[in-house]
């Protein structure tokens, strides 16, 4: 059995809303204590602690692509 446990001790704000609401984020770990290695976050630790081991440092760059097109 898996159960989940907050990483960290504050709520983060959900952006745009009309009403008070907040994020909690978890980890989730098995009854003993080891991770629960279906969840996604443990899954992106454990690729962030390879490439750590590496020394390397993962950097995302997003590029917007668009085209204008004439309709005629």
């Amino acid at each position: 059995m898996a159960f989940a446990r907050p990483y960290r001790t504050d709520l983060l704000p959900i952006q745009p809303t009309t009403q008070c609401a907040g994020l909690v984020p978890l980890w989730m770990h098995m009854e003993g204590g080891s991770p629960f290695q279906a969840a996604p976050g443990q899954a992106l630790a454990k690729v962030l602690a390879g490439f750590a081991r590496l020394g390397l440092k993962p950097v995302v760059a997003n590029e917007l692509e668009f085209y204008l097109l004439d309709p005629s």
